[in-house]
């Protein structure tokens, strides 16, 4: 799997005081749904914007066979195995973003 492509993206947002504040993101495609929400602080310069960003993602069972192919599937998973949610979370700064599972 090299890319994701993604059916549809809707956002809901607002920016308030250098604070951007994701009410909701989903996103719909055939690998996979998510959906997430958060918080990014806007500084200058951009790169170093803080980024506080949380969801989930449910893949579809071609993915997750992939996916248990490479990693431990099972021990990030959420949910029951016909509908499995794989908890994300998004940190750090946009010029160094972290990304981690659960």
């Amino acid at each position: 799997m090299n890319q994701l492509k993604m059916d549809s993206v809707n956002a809901r947002a607002e920016l308030t005081d250098q604070l951007l504040k994701i009410e909701t993101i989903e996103a719909t495609g055939r690998e996979l749904n998510g959906k997430a929400s958060g918080t990014i602080a806007i500084r200058n310069p951009i790169v170093q914007s803080s980024l506080n960003i949380s969801g989930q993602v449910t893949p579809t069972p071609a993915i997750m066979k992939s996916l248990a192919d490479i990693f431990p599937v099972s021990a990030v998973v959420d949910g029951n195995a016909s509908s499995p949610e794989i908890p994300f979370k998004i940190s750090g700064t946009l010029e160094i973003p972290g990304f981690s599972l659960r």
